[in-house]
């Protein structure tokens, strides 16, 4: 891309296309694509902008921001998701139920929110201290995903869709990415 302008551009774009196919504004998602399609054609076409010189400190901390960000989106997606799961859950009226809608979705959330917040606060001058130590928080986040209790809300009887283990793991990737740029300067 020609700057760091038109490569926010593009993520906030896509943002607004995921935001508005998530509201079922369908119509509003198709737009903002078109609009993404262009950028990204003009992207593919030019010649790679880095060459074999490592990224600026400020670049890192820069993609490092948004990274972060967007896994307070994805966490904020996901609680949205296990609100509607829990009430689907009480409206089983099954007893046994009960108590996984009103505090174990809230203990998962929050064990998943904790890590996110470690990994918030993850700061140094330098990428390298950062990515170690946010590289610990992040593992333990993966390794949250792949808990029973994920799955079973991700793969869930109810129809009510949950997505934590896609959507906060296409964020986690993003945060991984980012770490790599750290190690590379």
């Amino acid at each position: 891309l020609k700057s760091s302008a038109d490569a926010n551009k593009l993520r906030a774009l896509r943002a607004f296309a995921t935001g508005k196919a998530d509201a079922g504004e369908y119509a509003k998602a198709l737009a903002g694509l078109k609009q993404l399609e262009p950028l990204l054609r003009q992207a593919a076409a030019q010649p790679a902008a880095k060459d074999a010189a490592t990224p600026s400190n400020d670049e890192f901390f820069k993609e490092w921001t948004a990274a972060k960000t967007d896994l307070q989106i994805a966490i904020d997606k996901v609680t949205k998701q296990l609100s509607q799961f829990a009430e689907a859950i009480l409206e089983t009226n099954e007893e046994n139920l009960v108590w996984v809608a009103e505090e174990g979705l809230s203990q998962l959330l929050s064990e998943l929110r904790d890590s996110a917040i470690t990994i918030e606060r993850s700061t140094s001058k330098t990428p390298a201290k950062v990515a170690l130590k946010a590289k610990p928080a992040l593992d333990k986040l993966r390794k949250q995903l792949q808990s029973a209790e994920v799955k079973a809300c991700d793969d869930n009887q109810l129809g009510v869709t949950v997505t934590m283990s896609s959507t906060i793991g296409q964020a986690i990737k993003r945060l991984e990415e980012t770490l790599k740029l750290a190690n590379a300067g």
